[in-house]
């Protein structure tokens, strides 16, 4: 079984990447790192960790994100082959288990599974997650075998990290191994992400009550 992981990066050095790429090295999965043009020494970190990295000569996500999670899929195909699992992972996400991994994959293989669902934990603090609204309960298959040729959904945004293909998988459904979101865990994060999704096609995903509730109170649990 091989793993990799595959991941689109910006200006991360001074969040959560090296908390993400120690998870990776954890794993024992090879990372592909696509970096958006960064101003800091994000492509450096990602090499340091053995990461395999390509680098936009300008920013290209922000201006149509599909089309950006497309050119990296595409450029991802020169390593992967069928058979491989994938991880799509974020620059400032985790596994709660990786060294469980392996093992989460091998019940996905025997039940003939081609994508597996990790149940999302977005947290708000170093230690809480948050699960009220929208926030908790929510399950996404980052974690599938690579097919050749796959396609991202045409949209600037809110496009998934996932191909197509995924989407009508034999999915396989556990709580072993949870994705977990370190990415709204600062104010200044939060702020930003709100400006950012609020004057975007009328909000991440088009749904503006969930946008406008990045910065109202939230209901948190500890993890």
């Amino acid at each position: 079984m091989t793993l990799r992981v595959s991941m689109i990066v910006r200006n991360e050095e001074h969040r959560h990447l090296l908390k993400a790429m120690d998870c990776i090295m954890e794993m024992g999965a090879y990372a592909y790192v696509t970096d958006d043009a960064s101003d800091d020494d994000t492509a450096g970190i990602c090499q340091d960790y053995g990461a395999t990295v390509r680098t936009n000569e300008r920013p290209k996500f922000w201006e149509h994100e599909g089309k950006a999670r497309q050119e990296h899929l595409e450029w991802m195909d020169q390593f992967c082959q069928e058979g491989d699992w994938i991880l799509a992972l974020d620059g400032d996400e985790t596994i709660s288990d990786p060294d469980d991994l392996a093992n989460v994959i091998h019940n996905a293989e025997m039940m003939k599974s081609t994508a597996i669902s990790l149940r999302l934990y977005e947290f708000w603090t170093e230690t809480q997650y948050r699960v009220d609204g929208l926030w908790f309960g929510n399950s996404t298959p980052r974690l599938y075998k690579w097919q050749p040729g796959g396609q991202i959904n045409d949209r600037p945004m809110g496009c998934g990290s996932e191909p197509t293909y995924v989407q009508q998988a034999s999915r396989f459904n556990q709580d072993r191994c949870r994705l977990l979101h370190w990415g709204y865990v600062r104010p200044e994060d939060r702020e930003r992400k709100h400006r950012a999704y609020s004057t975007r096609l009328g909000g991440h995903g088009h749904n503006t009550t969930h946008v406008d509730s990045i910065i109202t109170e939230p209901m948190l649990r500890t993890y």
